[in-house]
Order: C-alpha cells, then structure tokens, then sequence
C-alpha cells in the first residue's frame, strides 16, 4: 500500500512556477471543499453545546483540500459505481463481483423509470468495498467530479492536462504520480465481469433446448444506487419538508394551512 506524505510547495526542489490556469482548477477544487463544509456546518447553525463544538471541530478538520487528497489517495479497497452488488448482499467483495459504473446517457430510452432518465453529469454514482462507509473515498469521488470549462477533474487528469496535474504539485514532489494514485479510486476492482453464490441469479433460456447449459444467459441484478439516490432527493424533502411539517402541526392544532399560511381556530 502507498502512502503519501504532504510537502509544501516551498520544500519542493523545483522552479516551475504555476500557470494561471492550473491555479483557477486549484481554485475550483477549494470552492468545492469549501461548499462541502458549509453544507456540514449548516446542521450546527443556531447551537452552542459541547457535541456542537465537537462536530464543527471535526467537520473543519475533514473539510481541508489537502486532507481530501491525502486521505483519498489512500482508500484502498474501494470502487465507484452505479450499480452496486452490496445493495443486493452485503459480503460480496469488490474484486470478486462485477460493480457497474454507467454512463446514463448512452442507456437506451425505456417507458419504465429507469436509470435512463438520470443526467450523466449531475448525477451521484456510489463508493462501495469490501468493508463499511468510507467518508475519503467519497469525498475524493466528489471532488474528482469538479468541472472546469465543462470537464470533470477526473477526466483531465487522466488525460494527462499538465495544468490539472500541476494543480496537484503542493500536495505531492511528484504531482504526476500522485494523480495516478488518485485516479485508481476509479479504476473497475474485477477484472472480469463476475457473480457469486450470494447475489440472486435468474438464468434465462436465450436459445432453444433447456438442456444446453450455452443457451442460457445468466442474470444478476445489481442495486441501482444513483436512480436511488435521486428517487431519495425527490421524496425524502416532500415528505419531511418545512412545508409539509408545517401542515401537519395546522392540522394537529385544528388550523387550515394554505401555501405557508394558517388561520387561527378553523376546524379540519
């Protein structure tokens, strides 16, 4: 297992000085961390107890660009995908069973609600392993889907954009390497597409005689975790809403509630 260790820019033995561009994609990384702490912080807004302290402690320390990247970089074990195994059964193991990561947009358009409705470029995929939630290997995921002029990190890193690498030149003495290892996070764990005893299976006659164990084509399916997610962000806030916790307290108070507004002794 590699691991990295942080140098400043100024320990670095070199004299290449960074471009304008490579110091805007370092910018845009920095805003992303520092939206993902704002977003952590908001739960704490308006309390001042001693978890409070703690969380706002902890949240400032995770939330750190160079931390992401370190402690990304060493997420072993990890793989990001769409379509996951572990929503199916929980041991199955990342290089032992195929995880699907999609492109949603080259799906084919179906009647049904399907993973083909999701937009390839806002939507979340998941990190799943062998173990539990792994927080750095997720943060790295979202922050390799940064986008500067209409393309993802990721994508300029793997192909090689000098200024996305450079970009990572105060956190490693050899940026191109370190985007290498940042990059395995995406890389598919099995080799080969593959199932296991674990996973429901259907096999499906595909040819004529049900005694030819070649006309048969084997289905595993896979735990749609983007199309969930999504489906969560939709449902979860109309069902737990401020608007909707509204409603229900008029209601147990015996007040109609219109659009945000309620009237004082109404019956229901």
């Amino acid at each position: 297992m590699k691991c990295w260790v942080l140098t400043r820019r100024s320990e670095l033995e070199t004299d290449e000085q960074p471009t304008e561009r490579s110091q805007r994609i370092r910018q845009v990384m920095q805003t992303h961390v520092a939206d993902r702490l704002a977003k952590a912080l908001d739960k704490w807004k308006g309390k001042d107890d001693a978890q409070t302290r703690k969380g706002i402690a902890d949240a400032r320390e995770k939330y750190q660009l160079s931390r992401i990247l370190e402690k990304g970089a060493n997420a072993n074990g990890m793989a990001v995908a769409t379509h996951i195994g572990k929503g199916i059964h929980p041991d199955l193991k990342i290089k032992n069973h195929t995880n699907l990561h999609v492109r949603f947009d080259g799906l084919p358009s179906l009647d049904e609600v399907g993973s083909h409705v999701l937009h390839s470029q806002r939507s979340i995929a998941d990190t799943t392993g062998d173990g539990a939630y792994n927080a750095a290997a997720y943060e790295l995921y979202l922050l390799l889907g940064c986008r500067v002029d209409g393309v993802s990190l990721a994508d300029l890193l793997q192909s090689g954009d000098p200024d996305a690498i450079n970009s990572l030149s105060t956190e490693a003495a050899d940026p191109a390497t370190f985007a290498e290892e940042l990059l395995s996070l995406l890389e598919n764990k099995c080799a080969k597409p593959a199932v296991h005893t674990l996973t429901k299976q259907v096999y499906w006659l595909t040819g004529s005689s049900p005694v030819i164990s070649g006309d048969y084509h084997l289905l595993a399916p896979l735990y749609p975790a983007s199309l969930m997610h999504q489906a969560y962000l939709q449902i979860h806030p109309t069902r737990y809403g401020q608007e909707n916790a509204t409603a229900r307290k008029a209601k147990g108070e015996s007040k109609a509630h219109v659009a945000g507004v309620n009237y004082p002794g109404c019956p229901h």
